[in-house]
């Protein structure tokens, strides 16, 4: 057989055939470019609204993300500076069967706040089958609400100053209710808790099994802090929106916070003080408008 081959012999194109395949090729290779680009800008846009939702805590994202990795399983034991603090705080205990287990404390919520950084809730599970955290320890599973009121200074390492607004305070807590699913605030100018299921619910964040409870952390916004507009009472809610566990304890606590010099409200007073630069000002200028034209 033989296995050489000739090339085809040459064929002449017809006219402008040359020229059309060219505008062709640089047609495709321009609508190509447009689909890159629209998806480059669909792309942007998503990121940008994705962004968006995220820093707007009225949808809550940010929290629902941060609390969906609450239950990933710890990569390494905890520091050793949270251990010493189980330790200190809940292990000292004659009957050492009902201790904390430092070595398993993982982070329950962990925050990211503006002006302040991270806040984090640790929990540690006990030989007992209880649980303890920054609001002590629940042993026996005995008590089936719990809540803290704190207050922290414009960053997480500097203590609250009394007296100044640069400040945060924060609502913590836990539950043992199984069929817990949201927590509700109630605030001086409501009253009934219904309507928070709309728009002031704040999310649980249920912690498997050795620890097997819920948790909430969250900021209390400064315009909540005025007189009318504080905090008075927190509620456990089920999925159907019935209340499991009503706490009023918040509301004295935040007045106790405000009577030290914690958290103060920013007073009509207070208000009334900051007009005083502007009618000084447009005071000024009404004269200077007055002599001009007085001695024209």
């Amino acid at each position: 057989m033989n296995d050489v081959y000739s090339p085809p012999p040459l064929r002449d194109l017809p006219a402008g055939r040359l020229e059309l395949r060219a505008e062709h090729l640089l047609a495709e290779l321009g609508a190509g470019g447009a689909r890159r680009r629209t998806a480059f800008v669909l792309a942007a846009a998503a990121l940008a609204l994705a962004a968006a939702l995220l820093a707007t805590p009225a949808f809550g994202l940010g929290d629902y993300l941060a609390h969906l990795l609450a239950n990933r399983k710890p990569a390494h034991r905890p520091p050793d500076l949270i251990q010493r603090m189980f330790q200190n705080m809940y292990d000292a205990r004659p009957d050492d069967a009902t201790g904390v287990i430092p070595g398993k404390a993982r982070v329950a919520i962990s925050l990211t706040i503006p002006g302040f950084g991270h806040k984090n809730l640790w929990v540690a599970p006990t030989r007992s089958g209880g649980y303890c955290s920054s609001l002590g320890c629940n042993r026996t599973r005995s008590e089936p609400f719990r809540v803290q009121l704190g207050v922290g200074g414009p960053t997480s390492g500097r203590a609250a100053v009394q007296g100044s607004r640069d400040q945060h305070v924060f609502i913590e807590g836990d539950t043992v209710l199984r069929n817990a699913r949201r927590i509700a605030i109630q605030y001086e100018s409501r009253s009934d808790l219904k309507p928070l299921l709309r728009g002031d619910r704040k999310p649980l964040v249920w912690i498997k099994k050795p620890i097997d409870a819920g948790f909430f952390l969250f900021e209390v916004p400064k315009s909540h802090w005025e007189p009318g507009q504080r905090p008075v009472a927190i509620a456990a809610y089920d999925s159907k929106g019935r209340a499991l566990y009503r706490d009023t304890s918040i509301g004295g606590w935040f007045l106790e916070l405000q009577r030290d010099g914690y958290a103060p409200p920013a007073t009509r007073f207070d208000r009334v003080w900051l007009l005083v630069p502007v009618a000084a000002l447009l005071g000024a200028l009404a004269y200077a408008l007055w002599r001009r034209w007085a001695t024209h």
